[in-house]
């Protein structure tokens, strides 16, 4: 299991806007799908919202897959889980060249105590 990484804390104002969950922003260059949370948008210019689960907010956008993730004008990581981790987490198995990123707003997505 890999190292989790802590996300920098945002201002209470911001925190009240975030969530418990790091409702945050974070722009992707493909579509995301996570277990039929969220379902794929079509290739645009404009970044498009799409909400997953556990309350996080994705922002999609075409061109960069190698993106830094700006929240309150703080960087994020976003962790790119393993199959096995995957597998784990989510009950499914999902192909390698299929990645999910999810971002690590609270100690590690893998802490299932996070999360329902």
């Amino acid at each position: 299991m890999r190292n989790p990484t802590k996300a920098i804390p945002a201002t209470s104002k911001e925190e009240e806007e975030i969530g418990n969950y790091g409702r945050i922003k974070a722009y992707l260059s493909d579509p995301v799908s996570v277990k039929g949370a969220v379902q794929q948008s079509q290739p645009s210019s404009e970044p498009k919202e799409i909400v997953c689960l556990f309350g996080l907010k994705i922002f999609t956008l075409d061109q960069q897959w190698d993106i830094i993730q700006k929240v309150a004008g703080k960087e994020f990581k976003i962790i790119q889980p393993t199959n096995e981790e995957y597998a784990k987490f989510f009950g499914a198995e999902v192909p390698a060249p299929i990645v999910h990123y999810l971002i690590d707003t609270q100690e590690a997505w893998l802490q299932k105590d996070h999360y329902p």
